[in-house]
């Protein structure tokens, strides 16, 4: 008996040694590279009008949610969730985007600030990316 036993809690040892290395590695490898209140800003060569209507469509096809949009401010506020890099950990992301007309050339700057709920976990960089992205795929479509 003591045999089994000794063999059970071995393979029970390993299997826990695994699962958390699984857990850790994801947790550790997501943090690379990312930060809290992480923003980026682009200038994009469209109208106020197009950049802001595009950002809320963006906001949308990433599945994320615009919470307020007020035109008059440039301000679209939202929150949508992040997979980390392993694809086992999801998180929220709370956004503020700020739309600013530059010149009437026309030529429109979009600066996204984005903040991970919990913060203990922040990884937005991604979030921006892939909004930035998205935006000027829209825009450049939308014409």
């Amino acid at each position: 008996m003591n045999g089994k036993a000794g063999r059970l809690g071995l393979m029970l040892i390993t299997t826990l040694a695994i699962v958390l290395g699984i857990l850790t590695g994801a947790s550790a490898g997501s943090k690379e590279g990312c930060t809290t209140g992480f923003n980026r800003s682009e200038t994009y060569n469209y109208t106020f009008d197009e950049v802001f209507q595009a950002a809320q469509e963006t906001i949308q096809r990433m599945g994320a949610f615009v919470d307020s949009a007020d035109k008059d401010k440039g301000i679209i506020t939202g929150h949508g969730t992040r997979k980390f890099p392993s694809g086992l950990i999801t998180h929220v992301v709370t956004f503020e985007i700020h739309v600013e007309l530059l010149s009437a050339k026309p030529e429109t700057n979009v600066r996204i600030n984005t903040k991970d709920q919990p913060p203990k976990r922040p990884c937005s960089s991604g979030f921006n990316d892939d909004f930035h992205s998205g935006l000027q795929k829209l825009l450049v479509t939308s014409k």
